[in-house]
């Protein structure tokens, strides 16, 4: 390794333990999201580092959404949202439909057992709540010709519907985790925006859903949002390159 190898490799370590102590500051609640960062020398000199290795460990956290880079307006701690912890990987997810099928495996598994788990306990208000959301869908078909569908209003409606189930979770963490995953699943819905035939498939899985949530019954839950996300699942392979092996 030459001399300036050996020195890139310095400076990307010492950036790693940059990076590292202030996600720390912000674990320990010192930075808060929406906080200004010091200034780079002040930063800088406050934990004993050169500036190159200060601006890769910002760098890194940028790519990752920790931190929000406004140029001209300083460093600032983003809203640690799923949104901008897990937006970045969407690009990279929507590059491979490889990854739209792990993607969907994901769900599979998560968002069945969680449906499993608030179904012997779902709350009446919002089960009330779905079947309006489900008038309201169904309405909204009834009245569209299939090349009339606005996809951005059925993806508001079915994001609302999912919004509803998820104030039935009162585990943080398994909310959390479903919401990163409705984040990396934005790629799955930029297939299915480009859908063409008949809506009719997934009308008549929210109405499973909402129909195994009313009976209570965890088995059947899980049942219907695994028949629900595979049926999303066949209407994105209709528009996916068949060369692609994944969907042969």
């Amino acid at each position: 390794m030459n001399q300036a190898e050996s020195n890139h490799s310095r400076t990307a370590s010492i950036a790693e333990l940059v990076a590292g102590q202030v996600i720390n500051l912000i674990q320990g609640g010192h930075l808060k999201p929406g906080d200004r960062l010091p200034s780079e020398r002040k930063l800088a000199s406050q934990l004993g580092i050169g500036r190159p290795a200060l601006r890769e460990a910002v760098r890194a956290l940028s790519m990752l959404g920790v931190l929000e880079i406004q140029h001209g307006g300083g460093i600032f701690v983003s809203a640690l949202t799923p949104e901008t912890l897990f937006g970045p990987l969407h690009f990279y997810v929507g590059l491979d439909s490889r990854n739209v099928k792990a993607i969907h495996e994901a769900r599979t598994v998560l968002e069945g057992a969680v449906l499993a788990h608030v179904a012997p306990t779902f709350p009446a208000d919002l089960l009330a709540r779905l079947k309006r959301r489900l008038i309201a869908m169904e309405e909204y078909f009834a009245a569209s010709h299939e090349s009339g569908i606005d996809v951005e209003r059925v993806q508001q409606d079915a994001a609302e519907f999912r919004a509803i189930i998820g104030e039935a979770i009162q585990n943080p963490i398994l909310l959390r985790a479903l919401e990163g995953l409705n984040v990396l699943s934005a790629a799955t819905r930029t297939q299915l925006g480009s859908y063409k035939g008949s809506w009719e498939p997934l009308m008549d899985s929210h109405k499973r859903i909402v129909a195994a949530l009313e009976s209570r019954d965890p088995i059947q839950a899980q049942q219907t949002m695994k028949a629900h996300l595979q049926t999303i699942q066949n209407l994105i392979a209709i528009d996916m390159p068949t060369k692609d092996p994944t969907y042969d």
